[in-house]
């Protein structure tokens, strides 16, 4: 009757919240919201109803709703149902991190001490895996590094440059490693020194002085043609069949792609994922919505 009375569009029963699920938590505040008004009329013409929220309980709801839509969205990137290529997981862990810098300036309280407690387990996370992340979405021909700039600008600001060279070198040394060419071929083999067959990774340091070179000179390595490429369009467009259709053209670049976009974000279920966040919500914002 409230709902009728109230000529709401959106008539989705409100979600029950589950107290282990994070998630559930944003479906229940997702569909209570829109309601407000049904809940303040069922209170009128219902006199055995008394739960209905405060405004300022309304307006908690509100804010930990939006803080926990930017979670739910990227879950659903990450979600193994789906099986997405890293390259997405860069942007919505950087728009993390940004929200999270936006929420330790709060003006409500309860942000700014939920957002300090999630903080230390996001950097955690970060520490840890945002140079993959950022590497992945390197290989993806519509971003290359601009996104990368892009995000680190607004993350670092005036340090941007020193993460960005980090991320840089760590491509070249991953090029090098995969057997990008230094313009030198060698039979590594038959490389005889008084310890024994020299491998590879004891010359790490001599293809890095050979690639630095070479770039010195501008002869443009495999790496430094993709990087300075136009970007690609964006459109319609399947980052596998491009690599699959370019490996001639950049053969250890695609093999590189073939790795580093196969790296999964989580190896948890969706709703387990950010799992620390229903700790760190506020009990109160839940027992107002909970249906009698």
């Amino acid at each position: 009757m409230a709902l009728s009375q109230c000529n709401l569009t959106d008539k989705r029963q409100v979600a029950m919240d589950v107290p282990n699920r994070w998630n559930s938590t944003y479906e229940l505040l997702a569909t209570a919201l829109p309601l407000k008004e049904a809940f303040s009329r069922l209170q009128r013409i219902d006199k055995n109803y008394h739960c209905n929220p405060s405004e300022s309980e309304w307006d908690v709801a509100g804010v930990v709703h939006e803080c926990l839509q930017i979670f739910y969205e990227a879950t659903h990137h990450f979600s193994g149902r789906k099986y997405p290529t890293s390259n997405v997981f860069f942007p919505d862990v950087c728009e993390i991190h940004l929200k999270m810098i936006e929420w330790e300036k709060s003006d409500y309280d309860y942000v700014r001490r939920m957002v300090s407690r999630m903080k230390q387990k996001f950097e955690k996370y970060w520490d840890e895996c945002c140079l993959v992340l950022a590497i992945a979405v390197v290989f993806y021909p519509r971003f290359k590094m601009n996104l990368v700039e892009y995000f680190y600008s607004r993350i670092y600001g005036t340090e941007a440059h020193l993460y960005i060279q980090r991320v840089r070198d760590k491509l070249v040394n991953l090029f090098i490693d995969y057997g990008g060419s230094c313009a030198i071929s060698v039979n590594e083999s038959n490389v005889i020194s008084s310890s024994g067959v020299e491998t590879r990774a004891s010359l790490r340091d001599f293809d890095r002085w050979c690639y630095e070179s070479r770039v010195s000179k501008n002869q443009k390595s495999e790496l430094e043609s993709y990087l300075e490429e136009a970007r690609f369009p964006r459109e319609t467009f399947n980052i596998l069949d491009w690599w699959k259709t370019n490996s001639p053209r950049l053969p250890v670049l695609a093999k590189i792609a073939r790795d580093i976009l196969a790296v999964p974000a989580t190896t948890v279920a969706s709703e387990a994922a950010f799992s620390v966040v229903v700790v760190l919500l506020m009990n109160h914002v839940r027992a107002c919505f909970q249906m009698q």
